[in-house]
């Protein structure tokens, strides 16, 4: 009877034991934001997965006494909250990511990305996103639809075809309000964009409304956040106004991001 005993305890230490070596803590610390819809990130054996299913938003005010939520607005989540660092700091960001090929979301032609992306074809989906502390205050994006694949600032990262692969990105930036801001974003070890002698958190590339960023406000941001997972916006509270049928942006099936190897450090630039 103890014997039998002894073997069930060991049993289910086993299988404890099994159970918190391939579930792990987020990467960098970063906690679920709490509007994630219905599929919420989950860290595995040091994979960070999140998804999106059309239509499944949060409730939840924003913030304070607003009536505005995610449910309204058509927005909906599976993502990792705000990791900040001060302006002045320069810091490399890292991570590889994967894409489900089966993605069925080609994105817009958005009147706002004229003159920013070619024939103003744009998305409303991101999987990582780079914010001062100001309003409306997003200052880089990594953008995604089975149309051009992932894009930073326009510039491919990922073409459709690299969906179901594994993709290294790699951003190195002084954050800055004067001229001796730089960045550097790789992907697949390319450089895609570089800048130098320029302010990196003022006057951003692309600071149009649908990017979450409001070229009339003069933010002077003192932090900057680095946010990932999917996020899906969708049309807003004026929805019908605008002569939508729903808030949310149509896309069929489920939406699917993996990451891993995720890292933020500070560096030095030469």
């Amino acid at each position: 009877m103890l014997q039998a005993a002894l073997k069930l305890v060991f049993v289910f230490a086993f299988f404890l034991l099994s159970s918190i070596q391939s579930v792990s803590a987020n990467p960098l610390g970063l906690r679920p934001d709490e509007r994630n819809a219905s599929i919420k990130p989950t860290t595995k054996n040091g994979e960070t997965t999140f998804g999106l299913r059309y239509g499944e938003c949060s409730s939840r005010s924003y913030s304070g006494d607003r009536t505005e939520n995610d449910c309204k607005n058509g927005n909906i989540r599976s993502s990792l909250k705000k990791k900040w660092v001060r302006v002045g700091s320069t810091v490399r960001y890292s991570f590889d990511f994967w894409v489900d090929p089966s993605i069925a979301y080609a994105g817009w032609k958005n009147s706002n990305a004229k003159g920013f992306l070619p024939g103003a074809w744009d998305t409303r989906l991101r999987i990582a996103a780079w914010l001062g502390d100001g309003k409306h205050n997003y200052l880089y994006l990594l953008k995604l639809d089975k149309r051009y694949g992932v894009r930073f600032v326009g510039k491919t990262c990922a073409s459709p075809s690299d969906f179901g692969k594994w993709i290294p990105f790699e951003m190195t930036v002084k954050w800055s309000r004067t001229n001796d801001g730089t960045m550097t974003v790789k992907c697949n070890g390319k450089v895609i964009y570089h800048v130098s002698g320029k302010p990196t958190t003022v006057s951003t590339p692309h600071c149009y409304i649908t990017n979450l960023c409001n070229p009339k406000l003069n933010n002077n941001p003192g932090q900057i956040g680095f946010e990932m997972g999917l996020v899906m916006q969708g049309f807003g509270p004026d929805w019908q106004r605008w002569g939508y049928s729903t808030p949310f942006t149509p896309f069929n099936g489920s939406i699917v991001a993996k990451f891993r190897n995720v890292k933020m450090k500070r560096v030095r630039i030469n």
